[in-house]
């Protein structure tokens, strides 16, 4: 078996001539002895294209491609994962950054049986100012049923839901990319690709080999917040699209009652605080979990008294 596997760095763009460069030093950094970075613009109206040729020209560990029309951001994910020449795969948003050792840190805890591995991550202002820190990453193993039962309903660990920190065998990326996502909420999942990426997370778990996820606990993302970031998205609208993401792999992939129940009851719960998700509660069949609506009420109701 090879100790170093090809690693690829997988870089969708679009519009970031004043982003990319920063971006790419960040991934060419890396420690790790075998990595490229493939990097796919997505017909940039501005100077993005003519900065990627000369960064590649000058590093031949960069291959670039453009498509021949603008395909959406998620077709442009599909693309670079598909171009992908790697037996790992590290998606690289190209507004984000990562540390040095990324690679060499994550590559060293990959086991047979992790399903994929996280960092910490940093949000960071475009001028470096650390917003928020991560604190997921302490939990340095997570058995597959406790995340994916966090991720959908209990959320006492705040998982990501971009996989911007994370690495994932090329084969599990590839499978785990939905183009859209079924709704009755006229929510367009290949233009915004909300919730086509906590997908990747949770599609990835599927492999019955793994039983893990493994997370490395250091800062080794660092997540822009800016004007066009995802980040700052109303959040309102990103709650709905994650929510119907959810509910996609709890129909399709993860039926079972209790988690049914159970998300039932926390969009339920959301219909009547938030004012959202009614589509949503219509179409998940089943009854509600009354144990988990009156655990809500009750951490409501503490709150208040404690304030």
């Amino acid at each position: 078996m090879n100790n170093n596997p090809l690693v690829s760095i997988a870089i969708p763009v679009y519009n970031r001539e004043k982003l990319i460069t920063e971006t790419l030093e960040s991934a060419l950094s890396q420690t790790y002895p075998n990595f490229e970075v493939v990097v796919v613009d997505n017909q940039s109206t501005d100077n993005t294209w003519a900065i990627l040729q000369e960064i590649a020209r000058k590093d031949e560990r960069v291959r670039i491609f453009q498509n021949e029309t603008n395909v959406g951001p998620v077709r442009n994910w599909e693309r670079c994962f598909n171009l992908a020449e790697g037996e790992y795969v590290k998606i690289l948003w190209s507004d984000d950054l990562i540390e040095s050792d990324f690679l060499s840190e994550t590559m060293a805890v990959f086991a047979p049986d992790v399903a994929f591995v996280m960092t910490g991550y940093k949000e960071i202002t475009s001028d470096g100012k650390v917003l928020e820190k991560s604190t997921y990453q302490q939990h340095t193993t997570i058995s597959i049923s406790k995340y994916r039962d966090e991720k959908l309903y209990i959320n006492n660990i705040s998982f990501p839901d971009s996989p911007g920190c994370a690495i994932f065998r090329k084969s599990d990326i590839v499978e785990s990319l939905v183009i859209d996502i079924p709704n009755s909420d006229n929510l367009n999942f290949p233009r915004y690709g909300a919730g086509n990426d906590l997908l990747i997370f949770l599609l990835s778990t599927r492999n019955p080999s793994y039983s893990r996820i493994a997370c490395v606990n250091k800062y080794l993302s660092k997540f822009k917040h800016h004007q066009e970031s995802i980040t700052t998205t109303n959040s309102t609208t990103l709650k709905i699209y994650y929510d119907w993401a959810k509910w996609y792999f709890i129909k399709n992939y993860y039926n079972q009652t209790k988690v049914k129940q159970q998300f039932k009851a926390r969009i339920l719960f959301n219909t009547y605080k938030y004012h959202y998700g009614q589509n949503l509660l219509k179409s998940i069949d089943g009854y509600v979990s009354v144990a988990f609506m009156a655990k809500k009420i009750m951490k409501i109701t503490q709150r208040k008294l404690n304030s």
